[in-house]
């Protein structure tokens, strides 16, 4: 029997992306595909949970024997013979397909090809762009479990002009991919001129952070704590669950926006996105150039 596999790795966001691609492979390819969980088995050290599993979803899973195949690995008594794979290479040719970018649109993948792994991001809407109310079907908001965000829902619910502000910082600190926040402070000075009495509902891990943070407008500190596999897509929810939206630049931050169900919702997003790239962004969507926030130097 014929197939693909796409390889599910990374965080929730980078999850629901590799997802949406593999499902758009099934419509357009019209053949079986299948996803490959295994990165979070070889990688429990980062303790980055898989949490596709806490969705309805309609592919099934490899094997490892489907897996090897697809990555022309043969394995004699449980071990890779690597000089039988580099040989099959050169008469097959790869059979894995890896863009350069996070972002890269590659139209040839949902045409007829030779590939059968896939194994990158794909943070591009244009794969599953004619699927997408599949995907907003399939990946619908999780329900909130816990009472603390299920008290911060109604709040959100009960206002009528919500616009939540997602800041990411914690990791991307490390990374320097944290925005300055004169990108926020343009964003909302554009939602004031757009939105009629905004209730700001900002999401930010760094609550010391949000103690001293100007906006030029009034918001509400929608910080979770105490954060782990059971509770990690509640800020995604309730995200979701506003009618506009600041996004950072995050793939957990762009789901978020993606998944609002208002046909009239406005989403502001920076500009480059993470790299100098910006293809991830919705064409409807409103970009503000961004820059980094500049760091003192450490003595």
């Amino acid at each position: 029997m014929e197939y693909k596999i796409v390889e599910i790795t990374g965080g929730l966001g980078n999850q629901m992306f590799q997802y949406a691609f593999a499902k758009s492979l099934e419509y357009h390819l019209q053949m079986p595909i299948l996803l490959d969980k295994s990165w979070y088995e070889a990688n429990k050290k980062q303790s980055i949970p898989f949490s596709l599993n806490l969705y309805n979803l309609d592919l099934k899973y490899a094997n490892k024997e489907q897996i090897d195949y697809a990555k022309q690995k043969v394995r004699i008594f449980g071990k890779e013979i690597r000089i039988i794979r580099s040989i099959l290479k050169r008469i097959q040719g790869s059979r894995i397909a890896s863009p350069c970018r996070y972002d890269e649109y590659r139209q040839e993948y949902l045409q007829p090809n030779h590939f059968m792994y896939f194994s990158g991001y794909f943070q591009n809407p244009r794969y599953f762009k004619g699927i997408s109310s599949h995907i907003k079907k399939i990946l619908y908001p999780l329900p909130i479990q816990s009472e603390v965000n299920k008290h911060k829902l109604q709040s959100i619910l009960s206002s009528q002009n919500s616009v939540f502000v997602h800041i990411r910082r914690g990791d991307y600190l490390s990374l320097s991919w944290q925005l300055d926040m004169s990108y926020y402070k343009k964003a909302v000075k554009l939602i004031l001129e757009r939105v009629e009495k905004p209730d700001l509902f900002v999401f930010c891990a760094d609550k010391a952070f949000l103690q001293g943070l100007d906006l030029g407008y009034p918001f509400i500190d929608m910080t979770s704590e105490n954060i782990n596999p059971n509770n990690h897509f509640e800020d995604m929810t309730l995200m979701a669950h506003c009618k506009h939206g600041i996004v950072a630049n995050s793939t957990y931050s762009w789901w978020s926006a993606y998944l609002i169900d208002n046909p009239h919702k406005i989403v502001i997003a920076p500009t480059p996105w993470v790299f100098d790239t910006d293809e991830i962004i919705c064409e409807d969507w409103i970009k503000i150039r961004a820059t980094r926030e500049c760091q003192p130097n450490k003595p």
